[in-house]
């Protein structure tokens, strides 16, 4: 949310941002990234996310832990 609410400011600690919802242009970045010619900003659409497909939990490693230092 914050990157798509204060863009510029984002892209002074990224080499590229999405403003909005990324599943619209996931796949537009992945061919640039591949074809080396990242943009700066990509601009995705509204999303109805209850149409999306569920999250593959199945893919996740659950033996894996997160380690905060304090």
């Amino acid at each position: 949310m914050h990157v798509t609410a204060l863009p510029d400011e984002a892209l002074l600690h990224a080499d590229s941002i999405i403003v909005g919802e990324a599943e619209s242009v996931w796949r537009e970045i992945l061919d640039d990234f591949i074809k080396g010619s990242i943009k700066k900003k990509y601009f995705g659409r509204e999303v109805n996310l209850a149409e999306l497909p569920p999250i593959r939990r199945d893919l996740f490693n659950k033996n894996s832990t997160i380690r905060v230092k304090s």
